[in-house]
């Protein structure tokens, strides 16, 4: 929904975010103080070397004649880095910057080449550059620290004092450079930025406590490490794996699709799903499940391992009954609306179809839009063979939440048994804009071919497969398909492809 709603770095309009941002951090100190509590406030740290910007924009008034010469510039600039000839790429990318130094991906790429031949510094220079110019503006640029310092600084008489959680994280950098090492992508901490915040946080609060809180602490007393902290959260392979998925997932979408090497940072991402999921044999499985019994037993009250290790039993091992006992488990604990989805999905699984359907009703009554909850429920009627009623709760499941592929399946499928073809087929095209993967986008207009095919409608199903073909043009059961309708037009097998 941002992607024409972009900000350059030198819009009018910033100067009104950065005074608001201001006052509100100023209203958050003042009412710190007089309520008289202590006030810690963080600098903003991103990843500057490994996520380039979401979107550019050339500067304002570029004359025509400029940006085509600086494009056809630019393109040679690329076709240097990826014959990984760097200091060529800089020399183009530098002339490109003389005509027009505001693209932001300019700016990366520089950064990118210059790191590429050891010239960290002047690396760094341009990624916190492209990050500036990124006109699609997620990360915190270095206004907003600015403001933060400032309001932060030399206060500690009046009760505020600063984090500064930028410099911490330039420090555990390679070349005071934050990247992969600290993110998953633009601002999202991995485990280990995650420690890094909470222990600095964490320092600045020991500092500032009362005496007689802190002289209470015991002399052998030591924080957590980090490996102490994984092993109490449960943090595991398993985490990994399904860390790694998401993060896979989510960059298949906008705007993160639209980033530069987006191709080969999906398919690095890719590997390491594959691998990552490769290495869940069963013996690390019972090893991990394992784990969570320690961490819940350490921690018993902590309602969130119980819902991790009870998504790992169901994924992971298949084990219904065993995720069942931890959702109820945390059931007693808090009365989580999503709790109650996924405990009602796994009881139908189990064929315990009164209570599947009591948990997703009470889902339902704390979250009327828990478009899960109602996929239940459509779920619990088809199978007790009530059509009609299962028809009705998936459109409401699918009105709350249009891009729910999972209900569209097996909505498709009811269609299909009682021989909605049209409504069948209404359906599968609707899924289109919500399927990012081409290999599924592919099977899903050959499902629509085969629908079209079976009732007579040939010309149409050539064309959802035409289609299909248009996005992967090697896909072989399109092929064999066209060549087996125009084998039955023409007499001969692929005559007329």
């Amino acid at each position: 929904m941002f992607l024409d709603k972009q900000v350059r770095s030198d819009d009018d309009a910033l100067q009104h975010v950065y005074s608001h941002f201001r006052q509100n951090l100023e209203d958050i100190a003042r009412n710190g103080c007089r309520a008289k509590a202590n006030v810690i406030f963080c600098t903003i740290a991103s990843n500057l070397k490994d996520c380039p910007p979401f979107a550019s924009l050339h500067r304002l008034g570029i004359a025509e004649a400029q940006k085509r010469r600086w494009e056809e510039i630019y393109e040679e600039g690329v076709e240097y880095e990826r014959a990984e000839k760097y200091g060529q790429a800089i020399e183009k990318y530098l002339s490109a910057d003389a005509i027009d130094n505001l693209y932001a991906d300019l700016q990366f790429r520089l950064g990118r080449c210059y790191w590429r031949i050891g010239e960290y510094e002047e690396a760094k220079t341009r990624y916190i550059l492209a990050r500036e110019l990124d006109t699609l503006r997620f990360r915190a640029d270095d206004r907003i620290n600015e403001i933060v310092r400032d309001i932060a600084s030399n206060k500690t008489a009046d009760g505020v004092y600063l984090v500064d959680a930028v410099k911490v994280f330039e420090q555990n950098s390679p070349h005071q450079t934050p990247g992969e090492e600290l993110f998953y992508e633009h601002v999202h901490m991995n485990f280990k930025g995650n420690y890094l915040l909470a222990m600095t946080v964490f320092e600045k609060v020991e500092q500032i406590i009362p005496e007689k809180i802190r002289c209470q602490k015991a002399d052998d007393y030591q924080p957590f490490s980090e490996a102490q902290c994984a092993k109490r959260l449960a943090y595991t392979d398993w985490s990994l794996y399904k860390i790694a998925e998401a993060i896979h997932s989510t960059s298949e979408k906008l705007p993160y699709s639209n980033q530069l090497y987006h191709d080969e940072r999906f398919a690095q991402a890719e590997k390491e799903v594959q691998a990552l999921k490769s290495e869940l044999t069963p013996n690390v499985l019972q090893d991990i499940v394992a784990q969570y019994r320690n961490a819940i037993q350490s921690s018993s009250k902590d309602w969130l391992l119980h819902k991790q290790f009870a998504l790992m039993l169901t994924e992971g091992l298949k084990d219904y009954a065993g995720a069942a006992k931890q959702y109820q488990l945390l059931l007693k604990q808090s009365n989580y609306y999503a709790a109650h989805v996924d405990l009602g999905g796994i009881l139908l699984t189990m064929g315990n179809i009164e209570e599947g359907a009591a948990h997703s009703r009470e889902a339902i009554r704390i979250k009327p839009t828990c478009a899960e909850a109602y996929c239940n429920l459509a779920n619990v009627y088809e199978m007790l063979h009530k059509t009609d009623k299962a028809v009705k709760y998936y459109y409401k499941t699918l009105r709350l939440r249009p891009d729910y592929l999972s209900a569209y399946a097996s909505f498709i499928q009811i269609m299909i048994r009682n021989g909605r073809i049209e409504e069948a087929v209404e359906m599968y095209r609707k899924t289109l804009p919500f399927i990012k993967t081409p290999a599924l986008k592919v099977a899903t207009h050959i499902k629509i071919g085969d629908l079209l095919v079976e009732h007579g409608r040939t010309d149409e199903a050539i064309s959802e497969l035409n289609t299909a073909l248009q996005i992967d043009p090697n896909s072989i059961e399109c092929r064999k398909r066209l060549e087996a309708f125009f084998g039955a037009l023409h007499g001969r097998q692929g005559e007329g492809y």
